[in-house]
């Protein structure tokens, strides 16, 4: 159990967005345990990024309402949003752990090195249905507190600052026409880039 305990870590004063459970939270759990490196296919928020990495897990993080991972990739520690892996294999391999390692005090920087990075103001028109829905999206690359007001009987604005242009496209091109991002204009510009990409990927026809 104490070796447990060392592994993890609560902050309720982490990041916001709804508690969840995700599945692959135990694999990762696993992982920690018994001190296993893990291959993993993880999808970045920030910047749309989505491939295979082989991490040596540190520990887990239950940060506001969300679980991460702190580990290193190739000696460098990140976070990595639980909810965000798409598979986990523990591998049978150790994985490099720094003795000294304190869990609490690393996540702290990593947060705040996060935090301190330079925001985006957004602002986007949202119809008001789906407004709680898009509310907690953007707490993906949320840097600040969101602002909403009301935009006429169908839809609200929220204004917010980001961290990644790419990053909030990524979370809101699905949205279609649910979603209009109104400013700035490279906003807009990265929000069409992205539309037309997702196109071409699916412009073939399926037999």
């Amino acid at each position: 159990m104490g070796r447990t305990l060392e592994r993890i870590v609560i902050d309720p004063g982490g990041w916001s967005g709804r508690r969840d459970h995700p599945a692959l939270l135990r694999d990762l759990l696993e992982a920690v345990e018994a001190d296993r490196r893990v291959r993993a296919v993880y999808r970045a928020a920030s910047s749309g990024w989505s491939g295979r990495r082989t991490l040596d897990p540190w520990g887990l993080v239950l940060g506001g309402q969300a679980w991460y991972l702190v580990a290193a990739h190739r000696g460098t520690p990140h976070t990595y949003r639980v909810d965000r892996f798409e598979t986990v294999r523990v591998l049978d391999q150790p994985a490099r752990r720094p003795a000294s390692l304190d869990l609490l005090a690393t996540w702290q920087a990593l947060r705040k090195a996060w935090q301190s990075r330079p925001a985006v103001a957004v602002t986007i028109r949202v119809r008001r249905d789906q407004a709680d829905l898009a509310r907690r999206q953007l707490a993906m690359v949320l840097l600040g507190s969101v602002e909403r007001r009301d935009d006429g009987p169908d839809h609200v604005v929220l204004t917010a600052p980001v961290s990644s242009l790419r990053g909030l496209a990524g979370i809101f091109v699905g949205f279609g026409d649910w979603v209009e991002v109104l400013d700035p204009p490279e906003a807009r510009d990265v929000m069409r880039a992205v539309a037309r990409e997702s196109l071409a990927a699916h412009a073939g026809s399926v037999c």
